[in-house]
Protein backbone atom coordinates (compact mmCIF):
# COMPACT_ATOMS: atom_id res chain seq x y z
CA UNK A 1 0.00 0.00 0.00
CA UNK A 2 1.23 3.27 -0.85
CA UNK A 3 1.55 5.97 1.97
CA UNK A 4 0.10 8.84 1.71
CA UNK A 5 2.21 11.77 0.19
CA UNK A 6 1.53 15.43 1.42
CA UNK A 7 1.42 18.55 -0.50
CA UNK A 8 0.12 21.77 -0.59
CA UNK A 9 -2.57 22.56 -3.35
CA UNK A 10 -2.48 26.46 -4.71
CA UNK A 11 -5.66 27.46 -6.72
CA UNK A 12 -7.07 30.44 -8.24
CA UNK A 13 -10.42 31.00 -8.95
CA UNK A 14 -11.69 32.25 -12.42
CA UNK A 15 -13.76 35.43 -13.82
CA UNK A 16 -16.30 32.01 -13.93
CA UNK A 17 -16.17 31.07 -10.18
CA UNK A 18 -14.52 27.65 -10.88
CA UNK A 19 -10.88 26.82 -9.78
CA UNK A 20 -7.97 25.85 -11.45
CA UNK A 21 -5.08 24.45 -10.26
CA UNK A 22 -1.83 26.55 -10.34
CA UNK A 23 0.17 23.88 -8.50
CA UNK A 24 1.03 21.50 -5.36
CA UNK A 25 4.20 21.82 -3.28
CA UNK A 26 5.32 18.95 -1.66
CA UNK A 27 7.72 19.04 1.77
CA UNK A 28 10.90 18.56 -0.53
CA UNK A 29 10.11 21.74 -2.64
CA UNK A 30 11.09 25.14 -1.93
CA UNK A 31 8.35 27.75 -0.53
CA UNK A 32 6.21 29.67 -2.84
CA UNK A 33 5.43 33.09 -2.52
CA UNK A 34 3.21 35.57 -4.51
CA UNK A 35 2.98 39.30 -4.07
CA UNK A 36 0.40 41.96 -2.56
CA UNK A 37 0.04 45.37 -3.32
CA UNK A 38 -2.19 46.92 -1.14
CA UNK A 39 -3.96 50.06 -2.03
CA UNK A 40 -1.75 52.68 0.19
CA UNK A 41 1.11 51.47 -1.48
CA UNK A 42 2.54 49.04 0.86
CA UNK A 43 3.59 45.83 -0.44
CA UNK A 44 3.21 42.40 1.13
CA UNK A 45 5.04 38.87 0.10
CA UNK A 46 2.44 35.76 0.88
CA UNK A 47 5.24 32.73 1.98
CA UNK A 48 3.36 29.45 1.74
CA UNK A 49 4.85 25.76 1.86
CA UNK A 50 4.10 22.22 2.72
CA UNK A 51 5.89 21.09 6.08
CA UNK A 52 4.78 17.33 6.01
CA UNK A 53 1.91 16.71 8.57
CA UNK A 54 0.47 20.52 7.26
CA UNK A 55 0.98 23.67 5.72
CA UNK A 56 1.67 27.17 6.26
CA UNK A 57 0.60 30.46 4.71
CA UNK A 58 2.53 33.63 6.00
CA UNK A 59 2.58 37.60 5.46
CA UNK A 60 5.52 38.81 5.53
CA UNK A 61 5.33 42.66 5.84
CA UNK A 62 8.22 44.00 4.25
CA UNK A 63 8.56 42.36 0.76
CA UNK A 64 12.44 42.65 1.57
CA UNK A 65 12.51 40.36 4.09
CA UNK A 66 11.66 37.39 1.43
CA UNK A 67 14.27 36.44 0.00
CA UNK A 68 17.21 36.30 2.48
CA UNK A 69 15.05 34.08 5.06
CA UNK A 70 14.75 30.43 5.10
CA UNK A 71 10.85 29.40 4.99
CA UNK A 72 11.53 27.12 8.21
CA UNK A 73 12.89 30.03 10.67
CA UNK A 74 9.95 32.38 9.15
CA UNK A 75 7.48 29.40 10.62
CA UNK A 76 9.49 29.38 13.51
CA UNK A 77 9.65 33.44 14.16
CA UNK A 78 6.70 35.00 14.61
CA UNK A 79 8.71 38.12 14.42
CA UNK A 80 9.32 37.48 10.58
CA UNK A 81 5.95 37.89 9.60
CA UNK A 82 2.00 36.97 10.30
CA UNK A 83 0.96 33.21 10.42
CA UNK A 84 -2.40 33.27 8.00
CA UNK A 85 -3.05 29.89 8.61
CA UNK A 86 -1.87 26.16 9.57
CA UNK A 87 -3.55 23.88 7.82
CA UNK A 88 -3.68 20.00 8.24
CA UNK A 89 -5.31 17.10 5.87
CA UNK A 90 -8.59 19.05 3.91
CA UNK A 91 -8.33 22.34 5.45
CA UNK A 92 -8.39 24.89 2.90
CA UNK A 93 -7.40 28.83 3.35
CA UNK A 94 -8.27 31.83 0.79
CA UNK A 95 -7.10 34.84 0.28
CA UNK A 96 -7.88 37.95 -2.23
CA UNK A 97 -4.56 39.32 -3.28
CA UNK A 98 -3.33 42.35 -6.27
CA UNK A 99 -0.36 40.09 -6.96
CA UNK A 100 2.62 41.68 -9.99
CA UNK A 101 1.37 39.57 -12.60
CA UNK A 102 -2.34 40.60 -12.42
CA UNK A 103 -3.99 44.15 -12.62
CA UNK A 104 -7.19 42.87 -10.55
CA UNK A 105 -7.73 41.31 -7.17
CA UNK A 106 -7.14 37.39 -7.48
CA UNK A 107 -8.25 34.66 -4.60
CA UNK A 108 -6.17 32.24 -4.30
CA UNK A 109 -7.20 28.55 -1.76
CA UNK A 110 -4.41 27.09 0.14
CA UNK A 111 -5.80 23.42 0.48
CA UNK A 112 -2.83 20.52 2.69
CA UNK A 113 -3.59 17.25 1.21
CA UNK A 114 -2.33 13.67 2.12
CA UNK A 115 -3.13 11.79 -1.22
Amino acid sequence: MKSPSPALRIEIRLPDGSWTRVNDLRPSDPSGSMSDNLVNGQRHVIVFGCLGDSSIVVRMMRAEDIEPTPFLRIVENNSEGERLATLTDGQSFQITVHSDVSRIPRTIRFTHRND
